[in-house]
């Protein structure tokens, strides 16, 4: 699995937000009074608007109709609005029924009917002027910028504006070359007809993207302007440069991400890389995204927020490789740009994002997008691969997850890290610790299994939850630093639990336990049935009794080690897209 979703926080205090102009005009307008609305803090909304009545519980068995507001992530689909509308309402204990969904852009208004089945007060309550609207719900408030959604969303109307402009002309130029547009050009003469449909039609869509142009300008305004990206003479040899479109920063999750390795394997290969990531790292230590500040040879990183396709374009060069690891509406405009001047486009297919972890972005829509127009396309597990073949892409790569070998060799000597206690065995997993597919239940039965050795956890733990004495919580490591706790220990750990998720994954850890020669006690995973040195638990009891007494007999991992390098997993990416474009 690609880790970078689950750096994604689930909550917000309002302390930690900054109410949109937008929203505080529309509570201004419609709303008299306000109780809690889902984390957002009540008293501190009401002082914000200065709004004084209060409201009555909605109480159970009543039918109500419930408008909630909402923030796009980035330019989110209007089907996926709803779903997350009603999402939030189920959480607040209502039944919801979708009644209607309309724009108030930079946000949305989803109008759901509810009919309660408890008493709730954690709504927004409204006296409101809105024709059969009895309350209004303003939750889901996010730290991203909003003007940077507003300007995201007519980036891309701008770009699909131009796209369609040049396909056009495209045409235009077609029918004026074709026989029928000869024969019939005394007849339009006569009628006085000097623009053609495609004409009129071309002449709209220009006028469409100056307008687009001119509102572009306006939310630029207050925008630093795109810097171009460069690199200097001496980064780099001739290999092509490749771009990568990520989720998250290069230095998120320790750096221990798909996308991460495949940049370290590039740049060792003398490529160049440019790097353009979704979402900001986010510290949860400080309860905050933080600005990365990356700078390795070789490699140029930013946020999407600071860069356009045809900045991407010009530095990139006529015969880079462009590779995709999320079907992200925000990267179809790049993906649009790059086959438009013929470069050769990748698309990986990570993850099942058809679960928890699309939530609030992914478009089944947008995905076939991607599907239909990449030159190659790959998945990272064959039920993913399986997914492609079905949606027509017969030619779809299986390219799993992979390990460093310079990093990860189990020859070399490391010093014990001091939080491991002495004389005790070690059972180590390494990363994350947020998400549905982690099993805590797992855990549990280790440590029960195992009293007098010690579990120790790699990770950004969530706060406050409750663990055996035996289980230590280590926080985040830094991937360089993830090869030492490794060699000291005795079993690695890959506790998945059994769903959509765990099902599509490839688990880049159980790369790097084998590579350093550690027995590894799993979940029963698809794609690592087969894996030497791999010990399948069926269930929480069986996880902790082979935690207890490993199954797995020693096994030599210089043979797993040679067909799994990210050096192989890039030259097979590049391979075939340098086929495809030749």
């Amino acid at each position: 699995m690609n880790d970078a979703m689950s750096t994604m926080p689930r909550d917000f205090p309002l302390r930690r937000v900054s109410l949109p102009a937008w929203v505080q005009k529309l509570l201004r307008e419609n709303v008299s009074s306000i109780v809690a609305a889902s984390h957002v803090h009540a008293e501190q909304v009401r002082a914000h608007l200065g709004l004084t009545a209060t409201p009555p519980t909605l109480k159970s068995g009543g039918s109500y109709d419930i408008v909630v507001a909402l923030v796009p992530h980035f330019a989110e689909p209007i089907p996926q609005l709803a779903l997350r509308a009603q999402k939030i309402l189920v959480l607040l204990g209502t039944e919801p029924v979708l009644s209607k969904i309309s724009w108030v852009l930079p946000g949305a208004l989803v109008l759901v009917h509810i009919e309660m089945a408890t008493d709730v007060s954690t709504l927004v309550y409204a006296n409101s002027t809105l024709a059969e609207v009895k309350a209004l719900a303003i939750t889901d408030v996010l730290p991203h910028r909003v003007r940077s959604a507003e300007l995201a969303q007519t980036k891309q109307a701008l770009w699909a504006a131009e796209d369609r402009e040049a396909t056009l002309l495209v045409e235009k130029q077609a029918m004026e070359q074709s026989r029928s547009w000869k024969l019939t050009q005394p007849l339009r003469g006569v009628m006085g007809e000097t623009r053609t449909r495609a004409e009129r039609l071309q002449a709209n869509w220009k006028n469409l993207s100056t307008d687009f142009k001119q509102q572009l300008t306006r939310l630029l305004d207050n925008q630093a302007p795109v810097q171009p990206i460069s690199f200097a003479a001496n980064e780099g040899t001739q290999a092509p440069t490749v771009v990568v479109f990520a989720f998250v920063p290069f230095d998120d999750v320790g750096g221990g991400q798909r996308s991460a390795q495949l940049t370290r394997a590039l740049t060792a290969q003398g490529h160049r890389v440019i790097y353009v990531h979704l979402l900001e790292r986010f510290d949860f230590a400080l309860g905050r995204h933080q600005k990365s500040n990356v700078s390795r040879p070789g490699l140029r990183h930013l946020s999407i927020d600071d860069t356009t396709p045809q900045a991407v374009l010009d530095a990139a060069g006529k015969n880079a490789v462009v590779l995709f690891e999320a079907p992200h509406p925000a990267l179809l405009p790049y993906l649009k740009a790059c086959n438009k001047t013929g470069l050769a486009t990748v698309f990986e297919l990570i993850d099942d994002w058809n679960t928890t972890l699309g939530d609030g972005w992914f478009s089944e829509d947008t995905a076939a997008e991607f599907i239909r127009h990449a030159r190659v396309v790959a998945g990272t597990a064959r039920s993913l691969v399986d997914v492609l073949q079905a949606r027509g892409r017969a030619d779809a790569l299986y390219v799993p997850n992979a390990a460093d070998e310079q990093l990860f060799r189990p020859a070399a000597k490391h010093a014990k890290p001091a939080e491991f206690e002495a004389g005790k065995r070690a059972l180590l997993y390494v990363g994350s610790l947020y998400g549905d597919w982690f099993s805590w239940e797992h855990i549990r039965s280790a440590a029960a299994e195992c009293p007098d050795d010690f579990i120790y956890l790699i990770g950004d733990c969530p706060p406050r939850r409750r663990l055996p004495p035996n289980v230590r919580a280590l926080g985040p490591r830094s991937i360089e630093q993830v090869p030492a706790y490794l060699a000291h220990t005795d079993i690695a750990l890959l506790p998945f639990a059994p769903g959509k998720v765990s099902t599509a994954v490839s688990p880049i850890k159980v790369f790097e336990y084998l590579f350093m020669g550690k027995p590894v006690v799993a979940t029963d995973l698809p794609e690592i049935r087969g894996y030497p040195g791999v010990s399948i638990a069926h269930s929480v009891t069986e996880f902790g009794r082979l935690c207890a007494t490993p199954l797995a007999a020693y096994f030599d991992p210089q043979a797993f080690i040679a067909g799994n390098t990210w050096t192989r997993r890039v030259e097979q990416l590049l391979r075939h897209a340098q086929v495809v474009k030749s």
